[in-house]
């Protein structure tokens, strides 16, 4: 609830700022804002209608609707203003009619792709991850209705005659302007250079992102100066790890258990997870058997566990079936380990639990049927399908879009360069979190998509301004240039107040 009321504001504040800082213009903050805050009241409306709660990841919908659907509204504001420079297009009205005609198709498509980014992650199996798919879903969609339904309004009664000066290598006033300068540079002096330099660090953050793993350590969304984790340390210091996870064999005969051959099994599997030395404490029908075989013959140790099945049935009299319900079935048939430990860590217990599984096995042997199960580890199970999901959501994902622009641009060709710019930051962002050692968690799990949908907002707008310069020229260099001299001021307007927008969740 803190993060809840911190958040939105601050971004909105963030964006209001980029936007003036960038845009010198009032109007270019102030439609994000409404349009956001419009979408804000529509999303959370949604939530309480349909009874879908809030959770750790909805507390970022407020900040990723300011962001995000700032982008949209930011190249609608340069399509307007630059109506306005038009000899032609003297009045407002004419301006948003041109803004209309340059931008609807690239509005309506952007809106698909984001929306489709944040849709991918229904296909989750974690109730955590699609409730936060299906608000920030609709979240998308409903910024989109509301910016073609509304901007144009602000926009008829607010315009004004301030323009965004376009980019120009001789006037480079502004920081968009200048970095533009930058990247012309290259393009025209080193393009080779550049494309050989990108290819490079590509295979490099592509061989990092081989280092990922998958985690799910709850414990971890919370600051070690908490209460919470405070008690957890002092509960695994004093008494054992609040996790538990059971150890079962199980048998087709009665009275297996009572053989002291296969006690002695339940002990050796105990002895194992002593060596593994990371788990607080194990409990068994053994421990309960040796107790009291010490007791009466205290001063044989190596007579720890009873050796005849005549002993374990005359000790098992000394104990109320109560006593034995979690370590041993009523027949004998089945026995339990019970295992505490304080391994929040997905990733690292489920590297030990493997390594337990096999050796349980062996210890089990081939008469007997041996399971590890338990709560904690049907949610890491649940946290290691995160990959999976993922990987089927981007490829879903890089499909449709793969189609939609090969459909905009009536060209296979076309949608196979949109993907290109898609791609390579999803390269540099897995691999960037396997050089940190950043694991995927339901948190990171979905950037990827989410970057995806993000990413080709500017390819569209900028393939969309190519494609309509091209049917009027035949000088494709020449349209390249003045796309990209168009488009790059609200392009990289949005991308910064993106990367700010995101860096408040720091």
């Amino acid at each position: 609830y803190e993060d809840f009321i911190l958040l939105g504001p601050l971004s909105a504040l963030i964006l209001v700022l980029s936007l003036l800082f960038f845009m010198r213009s009032g109007l270019s903050a102030f439609v994000p804002v409404v349009t956001s805050t419009l979408t804000i009241i529509w999303t959370f409306g949604m939530l309480g209608w349909t009874g879908i709660p809030l959770n750790i990841l909805s507390a970022m919908i407020p900040s990723l609707i300011i962001v995000i659907g700032s982008t949209e509204d930011t190249h609608i504001m340069a399509a307007f203003y630059r109506g306005l420079e038009q000899p032609d297009k003297a009045s407002h009205d004419q301006a948003i009619r041109y803004m209309a005609r340059h931008i609807g198709l690239p509005l309506i498509l952007t809106v698909l792709t984001t929306s489709l980014g944040f849709a991918s992650n229904l296909f989750s199996n974690i109730g955590l991850i699609q409730h936060f798919a299906f608000a920030s879903t609709f979240a998308m969609l409903a910024n989109g209705i509301i910016t073609i339904l509304i901007v144009p309004i602000l926009l008829s009664v607010f315009g004004a005659g301030k323009h965004i000066s376009n980019v120009d290598d001789r006037k480079v006033s502004s920081l968009p302007e200048r970095i533009m300068k930058i990247f012309r540079h290259s393009q025209d002096r080193y393009p080779l250079v550049t494309l050989a330099v990108t290819a490079v660090l590509c295979v490099f953050f592509i061989f990092q992102a081989s280092k990922l793993y998958v985690t799910n350590d709850p414990l971890s969304y919370f600051p070690s100066d908490r209460p919470l984790i405070q008690d957890t340390k002092r509960i695994h210091e004093d008494l054992a790890g609040i996790k538990i996870f059971f150890i079962t064999l199980e048998s087709n005969k009665e009275k297996t258990f009572q053989s002291p051959a296969n006690i002695k099994k339940l002990a050796e599997i105990q002895h194992f997870l002593d060596k593994q030395g990371v788990f607080d404490r194990s409990i068994s029908l053994a421990d309960h058997l040796a107790f009291v075989n010490r007791e009466f013959r205290g001063e044989f140790a190596e007579l720890a566990l009873p050796e005849t099945r005549q002993l374990v049935a005359q000790y098992l009299l000394f104990f109320h079936r109560s006593d034995l319900d979690s370590y041993v079935s009523h027949d004998y048939s089945r026995a339990n380990i019970v295992v505490r430990h304080n391994i929040t860590d997905s990733h690292t217990l489920n590297r030990y639990i493997t390594e337990l599984q096999e050796v349980v096995q062996h210890i089990a042997g081939p008469d007997m049927k041996a399971h590890i199960v338990g709560e904690n580890l049907m949610v890491n199970h649940a946290a290691e399908s995160l990959m999976v999901a993922q990987v089927k959501a981007l490829l879903i994902l890089l499909a449709l879009i793969f189609l939609i622009m090969s459909a905009m641009f009536t060209s296979f060709k076309g949608g196979a360069i949109a993907l290109v710019p898609a791609i390579i930051p999803i390269a540099l962002m897995f691999g960037i979190m396997g050089f940190l050692d950043i694991p995927l968690n339901p948190g990171t799990a979905m950037v990827a998509v989410i970057a995806i949908g993000i990413a080709i907002d500017g390819t569209i707008h900028l393939l969309a301004r190519y494609n309509e310069l091209c049917r009027r020229t035949s000088d494709y260099v020449g349209a390249v240039r003045l796309a990209v001299q168009e488009e790059s001021t609200p392009l990289i307007i949005s991308s910064l107040a993106l990367a700010f927008g995101f860096g408040i969740l720091l």
